[in-house]
């Protein structure tokens, strides 16, 4: 009854236009320096949205990065600078700027027909990088420690990220994973099972993010094993 009273006021609040809580498979991230590009991929600007502090935006939820292979976990059309830049010059830099790249190659039609999309794609064929790094405002930038980036289409209000094309297809991600479906069918390579929570029949995910409101936050449920005290069927 909790859970599903704490899932029924969370919905409440992400309908709440005065509330700053996200939808599902969004957050809401302070990006300080955004890089603006024509149609064609052409650089135009850097663009700076601080005033005293970064301006926030709508964008794709982050994911945890941890261990020796972090680099290849990317974000959703935004990054700090060494993924979207390769900045600084060195080797970590260089692998997650390689991984920026590849996720980019590899989004689904939905994305990757954008005019947005195509246009990032664009920038970074016709060597958008080293004209960033060539603008004035790129020092300043610099100074900010993992300074989030993203990309912006000249006369566009909002980056890409925020665009329509985008937001439809992260929510539909969300929906896709909750859909419901008939407990009676099986199907293959999923375990599909009843959500304690809303009641609906759904594939069942192996593995959840962490809902990250602070540092020291703790995981809503959790297995250990081979810890001295391990979970009951877990020994």
């Amino acid at each position: 009854m909790i859970l599903q009273a704490l899932k029924e006021y969370y919905d409440r609040k992400v309908a709440d236009s005065e509330s700053d809580i996200a939808p599902e498979g969004f957050e809401r991230k302070s990006i300080p320096f955004l890089i603006v590009i024509d149609r064609n991929g052409k650089f135009i600007n850097l663009e700076d949205t601080r005033e005293k502090i970064a301006k926030t935006f709508l964008v794709p939820r982050s994911k945890p990065r941890s261990g020796s292979l972090s680099y290849k976990t990317t974000f959703l059309l935004w990054d700090h600078a060494g993924y979207v830049l390769q900045h600084p010059d060195d080797k970590k830099a260089k692998n997650q700027h390689k991984a920026w790249l590849r996720l980019l190659k590899e989004l689904p039609p939905e994305l990757d027909n954008n005019e947005g999309v195509t246009a990032i794609l664009k920038f970074y064929d016709s060597g958008g990088v080293k004209d960033v790094k060539s603008h004035p405002k790129w020092n300043e930038c610099t100074k900010v420690l993992s300074c989030n980036m993203t990309f912006k289409l000249a006369g566009e209000m909002l980056p890409i990220p925020c665009c329509q094309a985008v937001q439809d297809y992260i929510k539909q991600g969300s929906k896709s994973s909750s859909n419901i479906i008939d407990e009676s069918k099986s199907i293959e390579g999923k375990v599909i099972g009843r959500c304690l929570v809303t009641g609906e029949v759904g594939e069942i995910v192996r593995v959840h993010s962490d809902t990250r409101i602070s540092k020291d936050s703790k995981k809503l449920v959790g297995f250990q094993k081979n810890s001295g005290f391990d979970s009951y069927g877990k020994e």
